[in-house]
């Protein structure tokens, strides 16, 4: 498909979406043939045996299920195996009756629950009809239907259980192998928003619906909106065998099921407040520890008409008022403070529901979620504003009658986030210069308006679902299919509301060359006496915006690029069989084709494609597709995958015939998504024309020319500086840029009016020439301009998925309590691992040629004749002085003049664009990869893999009077061993490059996710005697690993310190047996007792030998051993930790909730709280940096201890809401039921 044939697929979706809509609508509504509907990812259902006495099955025994509240009933017969399915249900409790000629009629009371199939097995006694028999049943019942491993919490819990800030995904947290985690760490887009990480998986890619509608974000991952705690009935996660009708995800999914009204008049109102003077344990230094919530909102629904018209409304705000704390170092620590840091959020529902006959339900229901907050993304003063509206609606049919069934659910959301800046008031203490943004290298300083903001990120969902069944005999057949029309789009136009501008404190962190100016002349030690003015201080390099920010071509929402469009089609037919009464067999098949994940749409670039700027610089040019260039069949077009099938199957059998006991197991492929970030990546480059973000490079190298990187780079720019469309410029409003603007003052000295304003200016002037050449301008950053590609997808493009089996049971212990044990195995595949094809500082790449060259310029620049003598002393890079002989080169001299990394010396671009014409393969980078003429190429490979293995028990427990002074109890305790290993580091579904390109899928270990041992609890005590309610919530678990990597202090010359595997990437894992080690082996393998002695061992086996790199050039002669060891050239020795060291900690956290319900008449109470979160203050820190370079923070610098000198950041409270396990927070309040 072209680019405008999907342009033209982009603008008709709409209408085909709407003509969709009315046609299933139309049908729907005249369908004359009997139905039945079935348990999707938005209901639940009731299936069961009627048998009698003796297990024989009875036939054409009538059924009759009614709702408790809102009088629905439903009839159904037993089918010639004597099987009955209810249809489609919504979330509720039903009486069951069941009648047959001969038998004594049985009752029962059945709860429905959301994505779960009830088991209604009944047994009939020989008698007379009408004779009614009461079949006891518990509130907690052992599921003999499904084999899916998954979890509900009902309303009584979600109402009463102690859910800290009031995020509907929290609800999640007392599910096994579940663990909370910020949306912020996604995304800035997600700041306050949560997301799940379920069974070791990063949690940007479960699957989560509302009342049955997608409500995914495709472009990062988590929610696109948040749903009000107040308006959920049900939520439902499934942790594996997921349902035959959810919808794609390889990881878990989320269905949640909203409140409806019933033939009674219910609400609730409720109002909770924090402030940080009462009940509140301050962060360890933390500086402003202001913090106030006000949180209220409430509920009401009824009957309109009787039996017939319900309705529903709901809202809820937060209003949020924090401090966000900036610490800033000397000499400008008088500037540490908080700055206010707002969070607000409201969401709003409304749901009519009809039931328009006794066969046929049908719903609308409206949603809206908004919120706002502040953050920096760690930028200190630089705020940026985050603003969230979605919109949202839903409709619903339900058709119940007879042997089939028909559900049909259609939606359509927009999501639409806004970055914008929030620096215009600050004062000029901490913000200076308004239009830039200024960061200071080597002291915790940044200033000005966020690089981040402006951004904008939109998306879409028009969606149509249909879901049947058909009973036949002692099957029940299951077909449906799903039509999603997504769009997403925006722009992140970074930097756009600014230049950033870099500077130091320390005159050592200048380049060499540079003259220190006076106010360089304070100790540098603890810079005292050193200027506290802003402007005193030097530009060293600048980024620059240049106003743009899409990521593609395709225009959207309104937007004249940016766009991606995915017309995802799902469909699935599967059986329920029962092949006896006690043994019920589940088997299907999925469909899933997704358009758009991948440029597909893009022809083959071809090598005339190839501009002729760099075919001037030298590079000779080439005959077929260009990204052929760098391996056979790498330009050809990208597979569209259109034959994705996955089966499934699983079983649930009750041995004894008495529904305590299940025995349940299942396996199946599952498909998953690839998120749009991943996409908006690499399509961008392979474009010769548009408007795109480009942020150059501003270099203020003091060296001569000739030794920087070419003017038309658009990220290395040494001076001048080019203009889109037209000459480089040398100067802004008169200055030069070489010797008046680089390493002058920031602020005004004089008649001069500082850097700052000048780059301010020069990004000005970059913006209006972008503008000026328009979309039709040529695209700097083409791959036939820079011969070097990022994350292209490898042409034989295969969706990731994930192989799944579980076997476990569920056993009725006691009265009303169930215990679950399940095995689970998740294996992860094809997820995307970026490999750099060109193997650019592979030490098996060495050029000869090109190492001589740099060896001969070396020595040259040392005025020496040989490297010994270099050794000895090199004269002409470092002189002598009256009392000092000259200093003795280094090996990163000689990687300074090429002997290195194509990566570092050519930038990972191809010499010919790196040096405009002045180097070429023999004259530039030494290990410049496979074909010396080309850049990198990281290229996509679907080779990402991933495993967890997981013992999941729980037992669940809801009785009344269980022992004296307690009227009822809500138990729920799970423990959960595990271990999640991948190979495609700590975020699997975001394109990441390979540890190492030469064996990418070798280094398998433990990630950021994984924790051996989680313990978990959660329970509500209702005391006797009119008592108070006490519910608590509990979570322990183990610690998380950290990876032992080698520091990396620069990057030049880093293959011959860093690179053990000889692959050209540096900062490997460590191994003290063959130096090379695998991920996440701290708090595994190693632990903080044996650190010291391993690191010590590493040091004495490992450190000072030759990587890969070296030996390349001691085999080519150009060294001795000896030599590079006098340079440098080795594995360098490991900061070993003295006394006792600190090691990740485990996760510890209670929290309670003590009401008292005060009944002021029937049907309306009164329940004032008080809430503690993190009752008892357990002290919770991050992981450890898995970087060895020593000092606190670091995995062998930081000693064991509770002080803030020592240890790691402790956990705060998020992006906005309240996170899990930080330090005590208290909370009043106050709630009406009535």
């Amino acid at each position: 498909m072209s680019a405008y044939d999907l342009r033209r697929t982009a603008a008709n979706s709409s209408r085909l979406f709407w003509m969709i809509f009315s046609a299933a609508l139309l049908i729907s509504l005249l369908l004359c043939m009997p139905v039945l509907s079935q348990t999707t990812a938005s209901q639940g259902s009731i299936q069961g045996t009627v048998s009698d006495q003796t297990n024989a099955v009875v036939t054409d025994a009538i059924i009759t299920i009614a709702s408790r509240t809102t009088g629905q009933v439903v009839t159904v017969k037993t089918s010639s195996a004597g099987t009955y399915n209810s249809g489609g249900l919504p979330v509720g409790d039903y009486l069951v009756r069941v009648q047959a000629k001969g038998f004594k009629t049985a009752q029962l009371t059945i709860a429905v629950q959301i994505a779960v199939t009830s088991s209604g097995n009944v047994k009939l006694e020989v008698g007379q009809e009408t004779t009614t028999i009461d079949v006891q049943t518990s509130a907690i019942v052992v599921n003999a239907e499904q084999s899916t491993v998954q979890g509900v919490l009902n309303a009584e819990q979600i109402d009463n259980m102690p859910v800290n800030g009031r995020s509907f995904l929290d609800l999640a947290q007392l599910e096994p192998g579940v663990q909370m985690q910020d949306g912020g760490n996604f995304d800035p887009t997600k700041v306050g928003y949560n997301s799940l990480s379920i069974n070791g998986d990063y949690g940007r890619t479960p699957r989560i619906e509302v009342d049955g509608l997608d409500v995914s974000d495709e472009t990062v991952g988590t929610t696109t909106q948040n749903v009000a705690l107040s308006s959920i009935q049900e939520f439902n996660i499934g942790r594996s065998s997921f349902d035959i009708s959810s919808e794609i995800t390889g990881t878990g999914t989320v269905n949640v099921a909203t409140r409806s009204g019933t033939n009674d008049y219910h609400g609730q109102a409720f109002y909770q407040f924090r402030d940080y003077r009462a009940g509140f344990a301050n962060l360890p230094g933390g500086i402003s520890p202001q913090f106030q919530r006000n949180q209220f909102g409430g509920r009401f629904g009824g009957a309109i008409i009787k039996n017939k018209l319900f309705f529903f409304i709901d809202s809820e705000r937060l209003k949020q008022d924090t401090a966000y704390d900036v610490v800033v170092g000397p000499p400008f620590q008088a500037l540490t403070q908080g700055l206010d840091s707002p969070f607000k959020t409201s969401q709003a529902s409304g749901r009519l529901d009809w039931q328009a006959t006794d066969k046929i339900r049908v719903f609308y229901k409206f949603a809206y979620d908004w919120n706002y907050s502040t953050n920096s993304a760690g930028y200190g003063f630089s705020l940026y504003a985050n603003r969230d509206y979605t919109p949202t609606h839903a409709v619903g049919i339900d058709i119940n009658e007879g042997n089939w069934s028909h559900t049909i659910r259609m939606g359509f959301f927009k999501f639409h986030n806004q970055i914008i800046g929030a620096t215009n008031g600050q004062p000029a203490s901490i913000n200076p210069f308004p239009s830039v943004e200024v960061g200071f290298n080597d002291v915790s300083l940044t200033t000005g308006p966020n690089n981040l903001a402006p951004q904008q990120t939109l998306q879409t969902n028009k969606q149509l679902k249909y879901d049947a069944s058909r009973v036949w005999g002692a099957h029940i057949i299951r077909f449906g299919a799903t039509l999603n029309g997504i769009v997403t789009g925006g722009f992140a136009s970074f930097n756009g509301l600014g230049p950033f501008l870099n500077t130091y404190v320390n005159a050592a962190g200048l380049s060499a060359g540079v003259q220190p100016t006076p106010f360089y002349s304070c100790g540098l030690t603890n810079f005292a006496g050193c200027s506290t003015n802003i402007g005193d201080y030097p530009l060293t390099s600048a980024y620059i915006g240049n106003g743009q920010g899409f990521s593609d071509e395709l225009p959207a929402f309104g937007y004249p690029a940016g766009g991606l469009f995915d017309d995802r089609l799902e469909a699935y037919v599967g059986d329920s069989w029962k092949i006896k009464p006690n043994l019920t067999v589940n088997y299907g098949l999925r469909y899933l084709r997704d358009t758009g994940r991948t440029d597909a749409d893009l022809a083959p670039i071809p090598c005339s494609a190839v501009t002729q700027s760099i075919l001037s610089d030298g590079y000779p040019g080439c005959t077929g597709n260009l990204l052929d260039q760098w391996g056979p069949g790498l330009g050809n077009r990208i597979r569209q995958p259109n034959l994705n099938f996955a089966p499934q199957v699983g079983f649930a059998w009750d041995p004894w015939h008495n529904g305590k006991t299940s025995i349940r197991g299942g396996g199946g492929l599952y498909y998953e998504n690839n998120i749009f970030e991943n996409v908006s990546f690499e399509r961008e480059n392979k474009l010769a024309t548009g408007l795109f973000n480009q942020i150059p490079f501003l270099y203020c190298d003091p060296n001569a020319a000739g030794t920087s990187p070419n003017p038309s780079n658009p990220y290395y720019q040494s001076l001048p500086f080019p203009m889109p469309g037209g000459p480089p410029v040398t100067s802004v409003d008169g200055y030069d840029l070489a010797t008046q603007v680089c390493y002058s003052p920031l602020g005004p000295t004089g008649s001069y009016e500082g850097a700052a304003k000048a780059i301010a200016d020069l990004q000005a002037e970059y913006v209006a020439a972008t503008n000026a050449v328009g979309t039709k301008g040529p695209n700097p950053n083409f791959v036939g301009n820079t011969l070097t590609l990022g994350y292209p997808y490898y042409p034989n493009f295969r969706t990731a998925r994930s192989y799944q089996m579980n076997l476990g049971f569920e056993r009725q212990i006691g009265k009303g309590g169930v215990l679950s044990v399940d095995y689970l195995r998740n294996i992860g595949l094809h997820f995307q691992v970026g490999i750099d094809v060109n193997r650019i500082g592979d030490s098996r790449y060495l050029n000869l040629a090109a190492a001589q060259n740099a060896i001969a310029s070396t020595l040259a620049a040392c005025q020496v004749s040989t490297i010994d003598q270099a050794i000895q002393g090199c004269p002409g890079l470092y002189p002598a002085t009256p009392t000092t002989p000259a200093g003795p080169a280094s090996i990163t001299d000689f990687a300074n003049n090429g002997l290195d990394s194509g990566n570092v010396y050519n930038a990972g671009y191809s010499v010919y664009y790196a040096w405009g014409g002045q180097f070429n393969p023999d004259t530039g980078a030494a290990f410049a990869g496979v074909n010396p003429s080309l850049g990198n190429l990281n290229m996509n490979y679907p080779m990402g893999r991933s495993v967890y293995d997981g013992l999941q028990s729980e037992y669940r427990l809801q009785v009344a009077d269980p022992f004296r002074g307690v009227k009822n109890l809500n138990l729920q305790l799970n423990y959960t061993l595990s271990r999640f290993e991948s190979n495609n580091g700590y975020d699997q579904h975001f394109t990441t490059n390979a540890w190492d390109y030469r064996n990418p899928t070798a280094f398998m270990g433990p990630t950021l996710q994984d924790r051996t041992h989680q313990f978990k609890f959660g329970a509500i005590f209702d005391i006797a005697h009119h008592g108070p309610r006490l519910s608590l919530i509990g979570s322990f678990a183990s610690p998380q690993p950290s990876d032992l990597r080698i520091p990396v202090y620069t990057s030049t010359g880093e293959i011959f310190r860093s690179d053990l595997t000889g692959d050209g990437t540096t900062g490997d894992f460590l191994n003290t047996a063959n130096g090379i080690g695998h991920p996440g082996t701290f708090m595994r393998s190693i632990t903080p007792k044996n650190l010291d002695a391993y690191l010590q061992n590493f040091n004495n086996t490992v450190a000072g030998t030759l990587t890969p790199a070296g030996h390349a050039l001691v085999n080519a002669a150009l060294f001795r051993p000896d030599q590079l060891v006098s340079l440098g050239a080795v594995v360098q020795p490991i900061q070993v930790p003295t006394g006792s060291n600190a090691g990740n900690g485990y996760y510890k956290d209670v929290d309670t909730v003590l009401s008292w319900p005060f009944k002021i008449r029937e049907g309306i109470s009164i329940l004032p709280s008080i809430s503690f979160f993190n009752v008892f203050n357990f002290v919770n820190y991050g992981t450890l940096g898995g970087v060895l370079l020593g000092g606190p923070g670091a995995i062998n610098g930081t000693p064991a201890g509770v002080n803030d000198a020592t240890n790691t950041i402790r956990i705060g409270r998020g992006s906005g809401v309240f996170a899990v396990g930080a330090p005590r927070e208290a909370e009043f309040g106050l709630r009406i039921d009535f």
